[in-house]
């Protein structure tokens, strides 16, 4: 899912109705707890335990019209437990910043959400091709 604010910072920009804030040119992934919400709120990303948002750098048309992982996305070991995570977010910078994207942990066979549970000593890794993002809001549950 696309938030509000980044499909509006995508149509003013591509379409000159508003360039500020400009398109971002680096992208930061990172995981919340809660599943967020289009106006950017309910997002409850780990606090401590080694957690950092890790920039995306191997992003690649998928061909269908979407942007994929080209490769692995590997997330800090966990020093402490970071709980149970339900989505996984794209910001636009690496602490703070712009929610643009989030979506569901997918199971990879069914497409169906599931939870991943980051206990210490974990390293969270998805491999390529397993984050898709959309320019809309298509997806249904």
């Amino acid at each position: 899912m696309n938030t509000t604010y980044w499909l509006n910072t995508i149509a003013g920009n591509i379409f000159n109705a508003q360039t500020d804030p400009p398109l971002p040119k680096k992208f930061y992934f990172g995981v919340s707890k809660t599943y967020p919400s289009e106006d950017q709120s309910n997002v409850s990303e780990p606090v401590g335990g080694g957690y950092q948002r890790v920039e995306l750098t191997s992003l690649k048309l998928s061909g269908t019209g979407a942007v994929v992982n080209g490769g692995s996305i590997q997330m800090p070991e966990s020093t402490q437990s970071w709980g149970v995570m339900n989505a996984w977010c794209v910001f636009d910078s690496p602490s703070g910043g712009k929610l643009l994207v989030y979506d569901y942990f997918r199971n990879p066979e069914t497409d169906k959400p599931e939870t991943r549970t980051v206990d210490p000593g974990t390293v969270l890794h998805l491999k390529p091709e397993t984050v898709t993002l959309y320019v809309k809001n298509d997806r249904t549950e």
